[in-house]
C-alpha cells in the first residue's frame, strides 16, 4: 500500500487533546499494529509458556528461600523481589508458583504498558467468563484493571520489572483487595519510592552450585569445582552458561563469559541475536526468513534450534532468553559500530511491510527522514499506549525538519499537551506559547481557536482568570454556527474552565449544548465527557441536583459497560457531594473514598487533594471534627507540597470557620487571612469571598460588628464578580447593612443600597433590596431608592426575572403611604415602567397585573392617562369612547384583534381590559398557534355587575352572592355561535376580594385572566379549548408563571428542566 507524504490538515480537539488525522491509511496500519499485537498477547498464556520452559529443565529446589519468600507475601501480599541479573529471579517465581493457585504471570520486557495491562484485565476477564476488551488508552487501561481486581482472587507474578519503572509503580499503588502481587527485578533503587516490601533474591549456596552442575551432569574436580565457585560467585545465569558452553580457561565472570560466547558464533547467528535483540515488537521467524533471505523457514528453524539455549521462541515470536545477554549483545554491536547498520536495514524491512511503530522506533534516531512523513500518524497511538517519552521524541523529530506554521503549530501543541500530562508545567507553557505563534501565523483560525482553548485552561491553572475568560470568549465569538464538530469539544473544554471558576451553570450549559450537538452527530465519546461535566456542574446547583444523580448514577453503569471507565473519578466526586448535601452520609462516604483510591491510583495529586477536603467536610457534617480536622491536614500537607494554592486557601478557611466553632478566635482569624493572602495571590475569587465571610463570623463572635461589616463589604465585592454567587453577594451586602443600621451608620447602610441598586441589572432578588430599602433607608432616600431599583430592572434587557411579588409589596407600601404621596410615587413607577415596555422579560405583565391589582392608587382618569401613553408603545392599541361605553382595540401579534367594551364608570372593569392586553403582549402564544384561524376578531363586554343588570337578563342570573365566591369573582356568559360577543361579569367588591397583598393564596385574578384567554382562543379557533386538557394545562401554567406562582399543577410531560438531556442516546458496547 502506498502512503503519499501528508501534512498538517485536520485538528480535532477533545478533552484538551487535538488529534491530527491526515491519513487514514497511515492510521488504519498502526490500528492493525495495535489490535494484531493486542490479540496475539491475549492468546499467549505466559505462564503456560514459562512451565513449559522450566519443566523441560532440572531445577535446584531453594525450600529455604521459597518458604521465607512466601510467609512474606502472605503477610503483605504484595512483595517485590529484587537481585542482580542472573541470579534466578524467574526461576525463583516458577518454584514458588507451585505454591500458589490462580496465577497469571507476564514479563514486561518488550512490550507496551497497553499490552501488559490489557493482559492482565482480559486474563481476570476470561477467568470470570466475560468477553475480552478492547482498551483505548494506559488511563483507561489502569481504571479498568483496579475496578477488574475487585473480582479477582489471582495471584499475579510480573518480571523484569526495570523495563517499565512507571507502569510497575502503578500497578503497585492500586488497591489489590484479595489479589496477591509479586514483582522481580534487578534493581530495587527504582521501587523503593513505593512504599512496597522486598525480598532479595541470594546466590546459591556451595551446596546449590554442585547440585546444579550435578543435575547438568557435570562432575568436576575438587579444583575445577573451586574455580566455578569463586568464578560464578553462585550466580545461575554463570552456571547456566557453563552448563551449555564448555569454555576453556574458565571465564572469571558474568562478562567474560558473554563474550566467550558470542566470539565461538558463526556470523549468521551473531546476526539472528542481532536481529532479534533490537526491535520495539518481537520479531518473528518469518521476517527473520525475510530479512536474511532464506529459502524455506525450515532452514532458518535449525539455526535457531542451535541457538535454543540463548533464544525463546514463542510460537514464532523471538526474543533473546535473558535481559542482560540482551543488554550485551546490543553493547557489542553498538561497540563495533554495527548497531546503526542493523537498525537501519531493519528498519527498511519494517517501513516495506508498513510496520510504521517499528520502523518509528528504529529509525528515528539514525535515519529520521525515512519515516518523516509517518511521525503525524504515529504521535497519537504511542500517547494512547503511556509511551510519552517516545512521543516526545517524535514531536521534537518532527519539528526539526517542519516548515509550514501549520505544521509546527500543531507539533507544539502536542508537546504542550504531553508535558502537561508529564507534570511538566513550565514546558507545557512554553509549548502551548509557541503553538500560538506559528498557528496565528499560519492564519489558520480553527487551529488557532483550539489552540487558545489549551491556553485558557493553562492561565485558569496559573491564577490568570480575567485573561483566561477573555481568550475563552474570543475563541467562541469566531466560532461560525454551522460548524459544530469543530465547536462541541471546546464547548467540553469551556465548561472545564468554567467549573475552575466555580461558574457552574455557565459551565452546564456549555456542556448541554456539547451534549445535544454529539448526539446529532452520534458520538458516543463525546456524550459521555460532555455528561460527566454536566453531572459536575448540575451537583453544585440548587434545584438541578437530582437531575445530576440521574445522570451519575447512569455514567457509572455505563463505565462498567464501556470502556470509557475515566469517567468514574469525577461522577464519583459529584455523587458525593450530592450525598453529603442529602445527608445520606454512609453514601457520601463510600462514593468518596472511592474516588480517593482511583485519584492515587492513577497520582493525580490535585484530584487527591480535592477529594481529601470532600472527604473532611462529610466527617464534619457527620459530627467527627477530630478526625476531619485530621483529614484536612493531611490535605494541606499535600496542597503545599504539589502548589496547589486553590485548595490550600480553601483547607485555610474550614480551618478558620472549625477554630471559630472551638471558640480560638484569634486563630480563626489568622486562617482565615491565610486563605484571603493566598487566594488573592492566584485571583481566586471563590475562595477570597469565603475566607472574607468566616471572618465576618468571627469578628461578629468577638463583639466587633463594625470590622465584620467590612469584611462582608469586601466579601460580597468577590463574590459579585461572579455572576452565579450574585445571591451570596446580596446576602453580605444586605447583612452587611443590617449591621451598619443597627449600629447608627445610616450613610454608610445607605450607600450599599445605592450599591445594591446599581447592580440590579445583574441576578439578585429585588424583593430582597426591596425589604431593605424599606428598613434601612432614610425618609428621604426611599422614593429615590425605589425609581433607581425600578429604573434599574425594566431598563435591563437582559433581566428575565419576575418580580411580581416583589412589586405586589410595593404596592402595599403605596398604599400604606397615604393618598397623595402613594398615588403619586406609584404612578411615576408606572410611567417608568410603561417608558421601559418590553425591554425586561415580564414587564408587560407587571405592568397589567399592577394596574388591575392598584386599588385607590389609580382613579378612572389615571387610566386614560396610561391608555394614552400605551398608544405610542402597543402595535395597533387604540381607544375611543362613544357615550359611556369605552372601546380598547388592539391587535396581538399583527395577527388577530381584540375589541374590548367596558363602561366608563365601571374603572375596575376598564383595569381588567387594559390588563388582559398586557397579558397577551406578554405572551402571544396563549391564544396564538400555527392552526388557520377561523376568526380575525374578537369583541368582549366587560361589565360590572348591577340590580339593573340582573333585571334585564333575568332568570340568567343568580344573585349576586350566590354568583361570586372566593376565587370566582367574575362570570363568564357563555354563548351560542361564534357571532355572539364574549361577555364577562364582574363582581363590584372584584378588586377588595382580589387584593393579592390582603389575600395571597386567592386565585380570582388567575381566574379572570385564565377563563377569558380560554374564550378568546376559543372563539379565534371555534373550539372547546376548556374540554381540551392539554390546551388548558399550557393556558393554565402560562398565566400561573405570570403571577409567578411556582405551586401549581404543571405538567411534567410539557414542561422539561433547561439542562434535559437523552441518557439513552448513549450507546455503549
Amino acid at each position: 500500500m502506498k502512503i503519499e507524504t501528508q501534512n498538517a490538515e485536520t485538528i480535532y480537539n477533545v478533552a484538551g487533546n487535538m488529534h491530527l488525522h491526515n491519513s487514514p491509511e497511515v492510521l488504519a496500519l498502526l490500528n492493525k499494529d495495535k489490535q494484531e499485537k493486542l490479540k496475539e498477547l491475549n492468546a499467549i498464556s505466559f505462564f503456560e509458556i514459562l512451565s513449559k520452559e522450566y519443566s523441560e529443565r532440572t531445577l535446584i529446589e531453594r525450600d529455604a528461600e521459597i518458604i521465607g519468600i512466601k510467609k512474606q507475601l502472605d503477610e503483605t501480599h504484595q512483595l517485590i523481589l529484587h537481585g542482580e541479573p542472573g541470579l534466578g529471579k524467574t526461576t525463583t517465581l516458577f518454584q514458588l508458583s507451585k505454591k500458589l493457585e490462580n496465577l497469571i504471570y507476564i514479563s514486561v520486557k518488550s512490550k507496551s504498558p497497553i499490552s501488559v495491562i490489557s493482559y492482565l484485565i482480559n486474563k481476570i476477564r476470561l477467568s470470570n467468563g466475560d468477553d475480552l476488551i478492547e482498551i483505548k488508552d494506559i488511563d483507561e487501561a489502569f481504571e479498568w484493571l483496579q475496578s477488574s481486581l475487585q473480582k479477582s482472587k489471582h495471584c499475579f507474578i510480573i518480571d523484569d520489572c526495570e523495563q517499565d519503572k512507571e507502569t510497575i509503580s502503578k500497578i503497585i499503588s492500586l488497591q489489590k483487595f484479595e489479589t496477591i502481587f509479586l514483582f522481580a527485578t534487578r534493581n530495587k533503587t527504582l521501587f523503593e519510592s513505593t512504599g512496597a516490601a522486598f525480598y532479595p533474591c541470594s546466590p546459591f549456596s556451595e551446596d546449590e552450585v554442585k547440585q546444579f552442575l550435578k543435575s547438568h551432569e557435570l562432575t568436576p574436580t575438587k579444583l575445577e569445582f573451586n574455580n566455578i565457585l569463586k568464578a560464578s560467585s553462585g550466580n545461575p545465569l554463570y552456571l547456566f552458561y557453563f552448563s551449555q558452553f564448555q569454555i576453556s580457561p574458565l571465564p572469571q565472570n558474568l562478562l567474560e563469559y558473554q563474550n566467550s560466547i558470542w566470539s565461538g558464533l558463526n556470523p549468521t547467528q551473531q546476526e539472528i541475536l542481532a536481529l532479534i535483540s533490537i526491535p520495539y515488537f518481537n520479531i518473528t521467524t518469518t521476517e527473520l526468513v525475510e530479512i536474511l533471505k532464506y529459502e524455506s523457514v525450515l532452514e532458518l528453524s535449525k539455526e535457531i534450534d542451535n541457538l535454543s539455549a540463548l533464544i525463546k521462541n514463542y510460537n514464532g515470536a523471538l526474543e533473546l532468553f535473558h535481559p542482560s545477554f540482551k543488554e550485551f549483545v546490543l553493547e557489542k554491536l553498538e561497540s563495533k559500530g554495527l548497531l546503526n547498520s542493523y537498525q537501519e536495514k531493519l528498519g527498511d524491512y519494517y517501513l516495506a511491510k508498513e510496520e510504521i511503530i517499528q520502523a518509528t522506533y528504529l529509525l528515528i534516531d539514525i535515519a529520521p527522514s525515512k519515516i518523516d512523513k509517518y511521525l503525524f500518524d504515529v504521535f497519537p497511538s504511542l500517547v494512547s499506549w503511556g509511551e510519552l517519552g517516545f512521543a516526545l521524541k517524535v514531536l521534537n523529530t518532527k519539528l526539526k525538519t517542519s516548515n509550514k506554521d501549520l505544521d509546527k503549530g500543531y507539533l507544539y501543541y502536542h508537546l504542550c499537551h504531553v508535558h502537561h500530562l508529564l507534570g511538566n508545567k513550565d514546558e507545557s507553557t512554553i509549548c502551548i506559547d509557541k503553538s500560538l505563534e506559528h498557528l496565528k501565523a499560519a492564519k489558520n483560525k480553527k487551529f488557532y481557536s483550539a489552540a487558545l482553548m489549551f491556553k485558557a485552561m493553562n492561565l485558569i491553572e496559573q491564577g490568570n482568570v480575567s485573561e483566561a475568560t477573555r481568550i475563552a470568549d474570543k475563541v467562541f465569538a469566531n466560532i461560525k454556527d454551522d460548524d459544530k464538530e469543530f465547536k462541541a469539544p471546546l464547548l467540553v473544554n469551556l465548561s472545564k474552565i468554567y467549573v475552575d471558576l466555580s461558574e457552574f451553570e455557565k459551565g452546564a450549559k456549555a456542556c448541554k449544548e456539547a451534549f445535544e450537538i454529539f448526539e446529532e452527530k452520534d458520538v458516543t465519546e463525546g456524550m459521555i465527557f460532555s455528561l460527566v461535566n454536566l453531572v459536575t456542574c448540575l451537583s453544585q446547583i440548587d434545584g438541578y441536583k437530582n437531575e445530576a444523580e440521574k445522570y451519575g448514577l447512569h455514567l457509572l453503569e455505563i463505565s462498567k459497560k464501556s470502556s470509557e471507565f475515566s469517567i468514574e473519578i469525577i461522577v464519583l466526586n459529584a455523587l458525593a457531594s450530592i450525598y453529603r448535601e442529602k445527608k445520606e452520609f454512609p453514601k457520601a462516604k463510600e462514593f468518596n473514598s472511592r474516588a480517593i483510591e482511583l485519584c492515587q491510583k492513577f497520582e493525580m495529586k490535585d484530584k487527591v487533594v480535592l477529594n481529601l477536603i470532600n472527604f473532611g467536610n462529610i466527617l464534619r457534617d457527620e459530627g467527627d471534627i477530630e478526625e476531619a480536622k485530621r483529614v484536612y491536614e493531611e490535605a494541606l500537607i499535600k496542597a503545599k507540597e504539589y502548589k496547589l494554592r486553590r485548595d490550600e486557601g480553601r483547607i485555610y478557611w474550614i480551618l478558620s470557620s472549625i477554630y471559630r466553632e472551638e471558640g480560638k478566635s484569634e486563630l480563626s482569624i489568622e486562617f482565615a487571612d491565610k486563605s484571603i493572602n493566598n487566594s488573592k495571590e492566584i485571583n481566586f475569587y471563590y475562595g477570597v469571598a469565603n475566607a472574607l465571610r468566616e471572618k465576618s463570623d468571627t469578628y461578629l463572635l468577638m463583639n466587633e460588628p463594625l470590622r465584620a461589616a467590612e469584611a462582608l463589604v469586601e466579601s460580597g465585592i468577590f463574590f459579585g464578580k461572579m455572576d452565579q454567587f450574585y445571591e451570596s453577594y446580596q446576602y453580605n451586602i444586605s447583612k452587611a447593612i443590617g449591621i451598619y443600621t443597627k449600629e447608627g451608620e445610616k450613610v454608610k447602610a445607605n450607600e450599599l443600597i445605592n450599591s445594591l441598586l446599581d447592580n440590579t441589572a445583574k441576578k439578585i432578588d429585588e424583593g430582597e433590596v426591596l425589604n431593605l430599602i424599606l428598613d434601612n433607608s432614610s425618609e428621604a432616600t426611599i422614593t429615590e431608592n425605589f425609581e433607581k431599583l425600578f429604573g434599574n430592572y425594566f431598563n435591563n434587557e437582559k433581566n428575565s426575572i419576575n418580580i411580581l411579588k416583589q412589586f405586589l409589596s410595593f404596592v402595599n407600601y403605596c398604599n400604606e403611604l397615604g393618598e397623595i404621596e402613594g398615588k403619586k410615587l406609584f404612578k411615576k413607577v408606572i410611567d417608568l415602567i410603561i417608558k421601559n415596555i418590553g425591554k425586561a422579560k415580564f414587564s408587560f405583565s407587571i405592568l397589567g397585573i399592577a394596574i388591575e391589582q392598584s386599588g385607590s392608587l389609580l382613579s378612572q382618569d389615571d387610566l386614560n392617562t396610561i391608555s394614552d401613553l400605551l398608544q405610542e408603545k402597543l402595535p395597533m392599541f387604540s381607544t375611543r369612547e362613544i357615550d359611556d361605553d369605552k372601546i380598547f382595540i388592539t391587535s396581538i401579534a399583527g395577527k388577530i384583534n381584540l375589541e374590548i367594551h367596558a363602561f366608563t364608570d365601571e374603572t375596575t372593569c376598564n383595569k381588567l381590559a387594559i390588563a388582559l392586553i398586557l397579558m397577551l403582549h406578554e405572551h402571544p402564544e396563549l391564544v396564538i398557534e400555527d392552526s388557520p384561524f377561523s376568526e380575525r376578531t374578537c369583541v368582549i363586554w366587560l361589565h360590572s355587575y348591577s340590580e339593573e343588570m340582573k333585571n334585564a337578563i333575568g332568570k340568567h342570573l343568580s344573585d349576586k352572592g350566590t354568583l361570586f365566591q372566593e376565587s370566582l369573582q367574575t362570570l363568564h356568559m357563555s354563548k351560542n355561535g361564534y357571532d355572539i360577543h364574549e361577555m364577562i361579569i364582574v363582581n363590584p367588591n372584584y378588586e377588595a376580594n382580589s387584593n393579592l397583598n390582603n389575600h395571597p393564596d386567592n386565585k380570582a385574578s388567575l381566574y379572570f385572566f385564565v377563563s377569558t384567554i380560554m374564550g378568546i382562543k376559543s372563539h379565534f379557533y371555534h373550539s372547546k379549548v376548556q374540554e381540551d386538557n392539554s390546551q388548558r394545562r399550557f393556558i393554565l401554567n402560562s398565566v400561573a408563571r405570570l403571577f409567578n406562582y411556582t405551586n401549581t399543577d404543571l405538567d411534567n410531560k410539557t414542561t422539561k428542566s433547561k439542562f434535559e438531556i437523552n441518557i439513552d442516546k448513549i450507546k455503549t458496547q
